[in-house]
């Protein structure tokens, strides 16, 4: 089905916003930042995804391959700062990561060390400051 093909390349392109929007969460100087970053990025999220457990239903797609390291990110720095409620009110997007998470493919889709190669990136100095994530980051 061509239109399901095209709706398949909109929401990888999709994902790659919401990749960049990760990295915007990550690099926060302050709480306000943050928030809104996340409002932004969580709120389309819920709306784009469909009634589940994957984003366009009841089976993985590319979208998923690309959506995970996003979900990923937003996930460790959720564990950082969990005060942040990622999944909060996001019923779906907390489904899709379950289902992601528990995956095989995705558990052994990166080195084995990605998950301190986030906290190293999201705790460095930068300049003088810290993001507020990366300020949780212990060293």
């Amino acid at each position: 089905d061509p239109l399901a093909r095209a709706h398949a390349r909109a929401c990888i392109e999709f994902a790659n916003e919401l990749l960049c929007e990760t990295f915007n969460v990550t690099v926060a100087k302050d709480e306000d930042t943050l928030a809104k970053v996340l409002d932004k990025l969580g709120g389309r999220l819920e709306r784009e995804i469909d009634t589940g457990p994957f984003f366009l239903g009841a089976e993985p797609s590319l979208v998923e391959a690309a959506l995970t390291p996003a979900l990923q990110r937003l996930y460790w720095a959720n564990e950082l700062h969990p005060e942040m409620e990622v999944f909060a009110g996001r019923p779906k997007v907390e489904r899709l990561w379950l289902a992601l998470s528990g995956r095989p493919s995705v558990q052994g889709s990166g080195p084995a060390d990605l998950k301190q190669q986030f906290h190293r990136m999201v705790g460095r100095n930068r300049g003088g400051w810290r993001s507020v994530i990366g300020a949780r980051v212990v060293a």
